[in-house]
């Protein structure tokens, strides 16, 4: 699923979305991992449950709020491909 602005990506990472959710980070003029679809497909049905347990996203650099960009390690995105994956620890 997109991401569209910062505040949807604020609530994919809420501690009130109890799902691990999986963010492909990319460049505008890059385009999301597309090679990655086929894994999140297997994997997602791998899950039990999984519609209530995982997510998987898309979100370009303009949606990215500042805040997750500047924390990013390794410095700014680039056309290498680049996933953060979110949790909410009980």
């Amino acid at each position: 699923f997109p991401i569209n602005d910062a505040e949807a990506f604020h609530q994919v990472i809420s501690p009130e979305n109890k799902k691990l959710a999986v963010i492909d980070l990319h460049m505008s003029w890059c385009g999301p991992c597309n090679i990655m679809e086929s894994n999140y497909r297997a994997m997602y049905f791998n899950f039990e449950n999984a519609e209530d347990r995982i997510g998987f996203f898309t979100c370009c650099e303009e949606n990215i709020p500042q805040e997750i960009s500047t924390a990013l390690k390794y410095g700014a995105l680039t056309c290498k491909p680049r996933f953060v994956i979110y949790v909410v620890s009980s």
